[in-house]
């Protein structure tokens, strides 16, 4: 139970840290007004100017336009907008690294851990030993008995050979299970002496202490009741307490294969979840990568649309500024044409005029013009004055080419689909024309005023 809380509070661990992260990258914070911050004043901006690229507070928006030096100021910052499509995306892009980073971690110490648990249980299992004989002779067989006095083991055929043999036919072996079960004890008891490495063979009971027999001649020489562990052995296997021992050593016996069944389970269930860990893993790395590609994919899709909302705005602005500067124009100079029968004359009105003009020295040539082509409310956005005389007006209200001739009568007129704004000649026999909302020019013959 607690491995599996573990494992599952780093599930949550990591899918906080994501959800953290990702809120963290949706959060863009707004920019300082740019003067008042060259003051060590900070305030929050809430204009943008596209040509300084710099936050503007209210008070120093309302400075900003009034200067003069400031000709326009639009709101919407398309080169931020860009820069903070790019940051966005690299955001995305270092979170989905770290997250990476840290699920392949997470994945590295279970597996660590796993390992270390399969180790543990395996090393809890007793290999069976090999044949002593045999590994003399470089041959590797497992042994199926074990000697005690020799402290080896024996395959079948080095058992018969080692009964046989009258230096080793008194010796006691027994079954290698027996051997393996007893070994963690057995490797526990001492049968050397520490000082003279020789078998310890005789007990003083007085002493209640193994010795060897360096140990008696040279320590122990005036003890009594020394006897050795061959008699004590003999006497405990004649005595009752052998049973109470065999007994007990069947109840350990019994203990110890449910143990190694419990640690066999262990180790698959360990397996398993090791493998669940891991494809469960996999799958969280696999779901937070769509996340994260979606959100990257809004994103950029958001910014687009931002762009192209911003080119159709300022797109638009340009056709807008277009006829609001004829309009200023035209208001710049009102011209009233009469025709009288008496000396021609030119009335002027000025109105006052928001921009500085500079007025070269030019003749001015009057005549009459018929103002019949015209209404109150048109609008001229140019007029051209041709080699031969003639004059070229272009009506932006009702988009018509009125021509009219040295005397000042009109001559031709030509209605257009589109609205008419420059005009300039290019040549004798030519002049162009301009339609700013089909973003063409067109030129003419001044011969038959026909689309060259």
């Amino acid at each position: 139970m607690t491995t599996n809380f573990n494992y599952y509070y780093l599930l949550a661990c990591v899918f906080n840290f994501a959800t953290c992260s990702l809120l963290e990258t949706t959060c863009i914070e707004a920019p300082e007004c740019g003067p008042c911050q060259s003051q060590n004043i900070f305030k929050a901006a809430n204009k943008w100017c596209t040509t300084c690229e710099e936050g503007l507070c209210d008070n120093c928006n309302v400075h900003h336009k009034a200067n003069k030096s400031i000709t326009t100021s639009q709101h919407c910052n398309k080169t931020r907008l860009k820069k903070q499509s790019e940051n966005r995306r690299y955001t995305v892009n270092e979170l989905r690294t770290k997250i990476n980073g840290y699920l392949d971690s997470l994945e590295s110490q279970l597996l660590e851990k796993s390992q270390n648990m399969l180790t543990v249980e395996e090393t809890t299992c007793i290999e069976a030993p090999e044949c002593g004989p045999c590994q003399s002779q470089d041959i590797f067989k497992a042994a199926n008995k074990w000697c005690t006095t020799c402290e080896e083991g024996l395959c079948d055929n080095c058992n018969v050979h080692h009964k046989a043999n009258k230096a080793s036919r008194h010796h006691n072996t027994v079954q290698i299970e027996k051997y393996k079960e007893l070994q963690p004890f057995l490797s526990t008891l001492k049968t050397k002496c520490d000082l003279h490495d020789k078998p310890l063979e005789l007990y003083f009971p007085n002493h209640e202490n193994p010795c060897c027999s360096c140990c008696a001649s040279i320590n122990h020489a005036t003890c009594l009741g020394i006897t050795s562990f061959n008699q004590i052995t003999t006497a405990v296997k004649k005595s009752c307490l052998r049973e109470d021992i065999d007994k007990k050593m069947d109840d350990l016996l019994n203990k110890f294969d449910i143990i190694i069944k419990n640690r066999s389970g262990n180790k698959t269930r360990l397996k398993k979840q090791s493998e669940n860990r891991r494809y469960t893993v996999n799958e969280l790395r696999t779901k937070i990568n769509g996340y994260l590609d979606s959100l990257e994919s809004q994103l950029f899709e958001k910014s687009e649309n931002m762009l192209t909302v911003e080119d159709a705005i300022e797109s638009n602005l340009e056709f807008m500024i277009d006829p609001m500067i004829a309009d200023s124009l035209s208001k710049l100079v009102d011209v009233h044409l009469k025709r009288e029968k008496s000396t021609p004359s030119l009335n002027l009105q000025m109105t006052p005029s928001t921009c500085q003009i500079i007025c070269d020295e030019t003749a001015v040539l009057l005549t009459n013009f018929h103002t019949s082509a015209f209404t109150k409310d048109t609008t001229i956005s140019s007029i051209m004055a041709t080699l031969s005389g003639e004059i070229i007006v272009s009506d932006f209200s009702n988009k018509l080419l009125v021509l009219f001739c040295k005397e000042g009568k009109i001559s031709k007129t030509i209605q257009l689909k589109e609205v008419p704004f420059g005009l300039t000649g290019i040549r004798d026999d030519k002049f162009v024309l301009s339609l700013p909302f089909l973003k063409t020019i067109r030129i003419y013959r001044m011969e038959d005023y026909e689309v060259d």
